[in-house]
């Protein structure tokens, strides 16, 4: 089954308690998210949520199921058309707390299934810096001291 990665990485100069206060807080992600445009739903196991994104003027609904909701350290969600074997896609966001202050932020998606080819021609440029823009996004809120 072919498989395909968007990876990104960045250091938040913030705590992790901080970040993942964030990234839980899913009726705050018009707030300061450039892709999830909306999300609606709780993010804890088995959970299923609905959200609207936007990659660069791809913009569509979706629904996936939370799959991981380990407290300050990872966040994980996916979803899939009709079946995994024709597509999946599985959100990450995984928080690595650094030696003396700051976190490693590991954010992406990784896509599998028959469609994949398709989905890579689609987003093998317009992914990426839309993932980056996530990143930064987050740092700044977090950095910044918007919340607790």
């Amino acid at each position: 089954m072919p498989s395909w990665t968007i990876a990104t990485e960045c250091v938040i100069d913030a705590p992790a308690p901080r970040i993942w206060r964030i990234l839980c807080e899913a009726k705050d992600y018009t707030r300061w998210n450039p892709f999830i445009q909306e999300l609606q739903g709780s993010l804890r196991v088995g959970a299923r949520i609905t959200f609207r994104f936007d990659i660069r003027g791809l913009r569509a609904w979706a629904s996936a199921r939370v799959l991981v909701a380990r407290d300050e350290r990872e966040l994980r969600w996916a979803g899939h058309l009709l079946f995994d074997a024709l597509f999946r896609a599985e959100h990450y966001h995984l928080i690595e707390p650094r030696p003396g202050s700051g976190v490693n932020f590991r954010h992406g998606e990784i896509f599998s299934g028959a469609l994949t080819p398709l989905v890579r021609v689609l987003l093998r440029r317009k992914g990426p810096p839309v993932y980056e823009a996530v990143n930064a996004a987050l740092k700044r809120r977090a950095e910044n001291g918007t919340e607790p």
